[in-house]
């Protein structure tokens, strides 16, 4: 047999085996790409799981990076605050228990009474104060505090860097020759509010029969190296019986932007 008679057997032998086979491979075929099919949609849902899951990664990452960038301002923002020198009306106090005493007084004060205080920033970075107000007012127990618009610095601007007091505050040592008498490292507070003229008796009675009230009031108003405006308002009332500055008035005149 000749090599072209050999080739034209091996066709028609596959021919034959085509002819004989057809069902079987058309299914076999048709399972193999059924086969594909099913392998090629699993691959496609997973890739569309995964573009979805990264894609959700990624506007979730999005998501707290603004949410990091919003908290900075707030984390670390300055923080301004008003205290005031512990007792600083304990001449009223005095005056008061004179004058329940002895239902009079010797003696007139010579100087008005006074609440001593400074600003202290409780934040972590500096406040621009640009306008502020302290008033030290006597008013009728039904009176609302009086509203006092915030006065802009003359020079300008305050810088309270963060931690820090305004004005810096003056420790007073102990004196060495009579430690047990002088107390030292006194903090000297060197703002005061004051009232225009000593209060009378009988204002003074007044006041602590609670007909009358004396206010310390006030306002700062500055921005943060952010560039935010924020308002620290303050309205303590002085109660002569204990001789502390209590909150007066709610809300509206005690706040912290």
């Amino acid at each position: 047999m000749s090599a072209e008679d050999g080739r034209r057997v091996t066709i028609q032998g596959i021919e034959n085996f085509l002819d004989v086979h057809n069902g079987a491979l058309t299914a076999l075929a048709s399972i193999v790409v059924a086969a594909f099919t099913a392998v090629l949609a699993v691959v496609s849902r997973r890739q569309a799981r995964l573009t979805r899951d990264l894609a959700e990664s990624g506007a979730i990452a999005a998501k707290a990076a603004q949410d990091s960038a919003a908290a900075l301002p707030v984390l670390e923002r300055s923080y301004l605050f008003v205290e005031t020198k512990p007792n600083c009306l304990l001449d009223l106090k005095v005056r008061l228990h004179i004058l329940r005493t002895y239902s009079q007084e010797a003696v007139k004060p010579q100087e008005s009474s006074a609440v001593d205080f400074h600003i202290v920033n409780h934040g972590k970075t500096p406040a621009i104060v640009k306008a502020n107000t302290f008033t030290l007012q006597y008013r009728a127990d039904t009176d609302s505090p009086a509203f006092v618009q915030a006065e802009p610095i003359s020079a300008g601007a305050i810088v309270i860097r963060g931690g820090a007091t305004y004005p810096e505050p003056e420790v007073i040592p102990a004196d060495p020759q009579a430690p047990r008498l002088d107390p030292g490292e006194v903090v000297a507070f060197k703002l005061a509010a004051r009232l225009a003229q000593p209060l009378t008796s009988e204002e003074v009675e007044q006041m602590g029969r609670g007909l009358f009230v004396l206010l310390f009031v006030g306002r700062v108003i500055y921005d943060d190296v952010f560039g935010r405006e924020h308002e620290t308002r303050v309205c303590w009332r002085y109660n002569p019986e204990t001789d502390v500055l209590v909150e007066h008035g709610g809300g509206e005149w005690n706040v912290r932007t």
